[in-house]
Protein backbone atom coordinates (compact mmCIF):
# COMPACT_ATOMS: atom_id res chain seq x y z
CA UNK A 1 0.00 0.00 0.00
CA UNK A 2 1.26 3.45 -0.90
CA UNK A 3 2.06 5.92 1.85
CA UNK A 4 1.16 9.62 1.90
CA UNK A 5 3.17 11.83 4.23
CA UNK A 6 2.01 15.45 4.62
CA UNK A 7 4.50 17.74 6.28
CA UNK A 8 3.23 20.37 8.71
CA UNK A 9 5.24 23.35 9.93
CA UNK A 10 6.12 27.00 9.36
CA UNK A 11 8.34 28.22 6.56
CA UNK A 12 12.02 27.46 7.12
CA UNK A 13 11.59 24.76 9.78
CA UNK A 14 13.23 22.01 7.72
CA UNK A 15 10.29 20.25 6.02
CA UNK A 16 11.89 20.18 2.57
CA UNK A 17 15.29 19.22 3.95
CA UNK A 18 13.70 16.34 5.82
CA UNK A 19 11.64 15.30 2.77
CA UNK A 20 14.70 15.19 0.51
CA UNK A 21 16.64 13.15 3.06
CA UNK A 22 13.71 10.74 3.47
CA UNK A 23 13.52 10.30 -0.31
CA UNK A 24 17.22 9.49 -0.47
CA UNK A 25 16.73 6.72 2.09
CA UNK A 26 13.43 5.27 0.80
CA UNK A 27 12.99 3.98 -2.71
CA UNK A 28 9.76 4.63 -4.60
CA UNK A 29 9.17 7.90 -2.73
CA UNK A 30 8.34 11.12 -4.54
CA UNK A 31 7.99 14.70 -3.32
CA UNK A 32 5.32 17.22 -4.32
CA UNK A 33 5.95 20.81 -3.23
CA UNK A 34 3.87 23.92 -3.92
CA UNK A 35 6.86 26.27 -4.17
CA UNK A 36 8.48 24.06 -6.79
CA UNK A 37 5.22 23.76 -8.72
CA UNK A 38 5.03 27.57 -8.76
CA UNK A 39 8.62 27.77 -10.00
CA UNK A 40 7.86 25.23 -12.70
CA UNK A 41 4.51 26.72 -13.78
CA UNK A 42 5.35 30.44 -13.69
CA UNK A 43 7.73 32.91 -12.02
CA UNK A 44 7.51 31.16 -8.66
CA UNK A 45 6.22 34.12 -6.70
CA UNK A 46 2.92 33.53 -4.92
CA UNK A 47 0.06 34.90 -6.99
CA UNK A 48 -3.52 34.57 -5.75
CA UNK A 49 -4.91 34.35 -9.29
CA UNK A 50 -2.74 31.31 -10.04
CA UNK A 51 -3.12 29.37 -6.78
CA UNK A 52 -6.05 27.32 -8.07
CA UNK A 53 -3.86 25.97 -10.87
CA UNK A 54 -0.97 25.30 -8.44
CA UNK A 55 -3.31 23.41 -6.14
CA UNK A 56 -4.72 21.43 -9.07
CA UNK A 57 -1.22 20.43 -10.24
CA UNK A 58 -0.29 19.33 -6.73
CA UNK A 59 -3.55 17.41 -6.17
CA UNK A 60 -3.27 15.59 -9.50
CA UNK A 61 0.40 14.81 -8.96
CA UNK A 62 -0.19 13.34 -5.52
CA UNK A 63 -3.25 11.41 -6.65
CA UNK A 64 -1.49 10.03 -9.74
CA UNK A 65 1.56 8.89 -7.79
CA UNK A 66 -0.55 7.18 -5.12
CA UNK A 67 -2.62 5.50 -7.82
CA UNK A 68 0.56 3.87 -9.11
CA UNK A 69 1.51 2.72 -5.60
CA UNK A 70 4.27 5.28 -5.12
CA UNK A 71 4.91 6.78 -1.70
CA UNK A 72 4.43 10.55 -1.67
CA UNK A 73 5.64 13.33 0.58
CA UNK A 74 3.35 16.32 0.15
CA UNK A 75 5.90 18.87 1.28
CA UNK A 76 3.98 22.05 2.09
CA UNK A 77 3.35 24.03 5.27
CA UNK A 78 -0.15 22.48 5.60
CA UNK A 79 -0.88 24.63 8.64
CA UNK A 80 -4.50 25.47 7.91
CA UNK A 81 -7.40 23.19 8.73
CA UNK A 82 -8.27 23.24 5.01
CA UNK A 83 -4.81 21.96 4.08
CA UNK A 84 -4.93 19.26 6.73
CA UNK A 85 -8.38 18.22 5.48
CA UNK A 86 -7.03 17.99 1.92
CA UNK A 87 -4.28 15.64 3.09
CA UNK A 88 -6.76 13.44 4.90
CA UNK A 89 -9.13 13.45 1.94
CA UNK A 90 -6.34 12.50 -0.46
CA UNK A 91 -5.24 9.63 1.78
CA UNK A 92 -8.80 8.31 1.92
CA UNK A 93 -9.20 8.45 -1.85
Amino acid sequence: MAKLICTVGPQGCGKSTWAKQYMAEHQNTYRVNGDEVRAMAYTGKWNSTKEDSVNSIQWNSVFGLLKFQANVIWDNMNLSERAKSRCIQMAKE
